[in-house]
């Protein structure tokens, strides 16, 4: 009885539309062997052993192998084999359940660890990193510096971000030559002599290729296609899409208070 109990918390489980008196039942038909159907010998019941004694037992009642001339035992075994058949079907549904249950089980147990790994990680990498503390500036603050003063980034992971961002977006040299503003030829000769440090922007106005109105012109045309921050963040697994939303959110209520 406490076997039978054990058993049908089991099918509870893992299979809700099958009721334990059918799996015992199919267990019984197939194996013939009431004492063995404990708790754990269901749960690692597989498919080949089902098999090799659902072959077993089929050879003891296939009417096909009956030599005799009887009639009714002929009938039996006939209705015997329908029997065993239904009961390996049944049984064997809750064997491919089980199997599946392990495997989600086995996923859950491996997410559950990556998740633990990354925690511990970020956790190494906040306890390494710099992190600000302190109050927030009095002006106007943009994403990527409203997340190093309220601390939920680090000095480097803000440095990595704006590296990134200033990676990805156009040249502005490139911006004015689709645009037709001047050709490659106009600005080779003064790339070629311009000094380290010194920008694209601040030789092309000093030499009169494009105005100062123009320059401001392709910097902000430069600034509004450049990758938006956030993504860097969020591609790097240093936040997580709710933690982003929320300073967003955040960063134009602070905004709000400081005139542009």
């Amino acid at each position: 009885m406490e076997a039978t109990r054990r058993i049908g918390t089991i099918v509870a489980i893992y299979m809700g539309s099958m009721t334990n008196k059918e799996l015992i039942t199919s267990l019984r038909q197939i194996f013939n062997d009431d004492t063995r159907f404990t708790g754990e010998f269901v749960r690692s019941l597989d498919k080949d052993t089902l098999k090799k004694v659902f072959r077993s037992r089929v050879r003891e009642v296939h009417p096909d192998l009956y030599r005799g001339g009887d009639s009714s035992e002929l009938r039996r075994r006939h209705e015997e084999f329908i029997r065993l058949k239904s009961s390996f079907e049944t049984v064997s549904a809750f064997i491919s359940m089980n199997e599946k249950r392990k495997l989600a089980e086995n996923a859950k147990r491996a997410s559950t660890e990556q998740v633990r790994r990354d925690y511990y990680q970020s956790q190494q990498r906040r306890k390494h990193a710099q992190y600000y503390r302190g109050a927030l500036p009095k002006r106007r603050l943009r994403l990527g510096e409203y997340l190093y003063y309220s601390g939920i980034v680090s000095y480097r992971d803000l440095s990595g971000a704006v590296v990134w961002q200033r990676s990805e977006r156009d040249r502005i040299g490139d911006i004015a030559k689709m645009w037709g503003w001047f050709n490659e030829s106009d600005i080779v000769p003064l790339i070629m002599n311009k000094r380290p440090g010194e920008l694209i922007g601040t030789i092309l106005t000093k030499n009169d290729v494009i105005s100062g109105f123009n320059l401001r012109v392709l910097l902000t045309a430069q600034r509004k296609a450049q990758p938006l921050i956030g993504r860097y963040f969020l591609d790097n697994d240093v936040l997580d899409v709710r933690t982003l939303a929320s300073a967003i959110t955040r960063v134009r209520y602070h905004n709000l208070y400081y005139k542009k």
